[in-house]
């Protein structure tokens, strides 16, 4: 993958904004052969959804695919938004860039979506304001980010996490005896 691929825009300028590098740092990381491999891997299959970017030892920047172990500085976290080849046009429509502190990002995942996100979409009062479709393909998805931190998560303490199959976790969500909400039948506003 050449350097000057549009597609590395959105994540060149997140990485020297948050990193407060210059353009020539850039161009040395992402020219490096490790670089150009994990970034064709990332970009070119639909294998892999998750790019971390982080500075190693001694400030040079490091790039992965898996979470990396160990880091309390911040991690610059890039993913798709689902199992596709990023084309050369559009990227950034396709691509979520997050920056998170080290250790914490998998647990700042977890929580914005059991605590935040999840019960908010979830909610038939504040979701019946986003267009139909919107609230319940947000919360898919943002699900889908919390079953992959906490998968990532197992994985880096050396045990497996299985999700519940969607089967199951679409049917409850949207259940509203389970949630306790008396939201049926009305139409009025609250």
């Amino acid at each position: 993958m050449d350097a000057r691929d549009k597609r590395l825009d959105p994540v060149r300028n997140f990485t020297l904004t948050g990193f407060g590098l210059e353009q020539e740092a850039w161009r040395e990381f992402a020219s490096g052969e490790e670089s150009q491999v994990i970034f064709n891997s990332f970009f070119n299959t639909q294998d892999y959804t998750h790019l971390f970017i982080h500075h190693h030892d001694g400030g040079q920047l490091h790039i992965g695919l898996d979470y990396p172990q160990n880091v309390q500085t911040k991690v610059i976290y890039v993913s798709k938004t689902g199992q596709e080849v990023v084309p050369k046009e559009n990227s950034q429509n396709i691509l979520i860039i997050q920056e998170v502190q080290g250790e914490d990002a998998k647990t700042f995942t977890i929580a914005a979506c059991e605590e935040v996100t999840s019960p908010l979409l979830s909610n038939p009062g504040t979701s019946r304001s986003c267009a139909v479709g919107l609230a319940e393909e947000a919360l898919r998805f943002m699900e889908r980010q919390r079953n992959e931190a906490l998968a990532m998560k197992a994985q880096i303490e050396g045990r497996t996490f299985l999700p519940y199959p969607d089967a199951f976790r679409d049917k409850c969500f949207h259940d509203n005896a389970l949630h306790g909400d008396s939201f049926q039948g009305d139409t009025e506003g609250r």
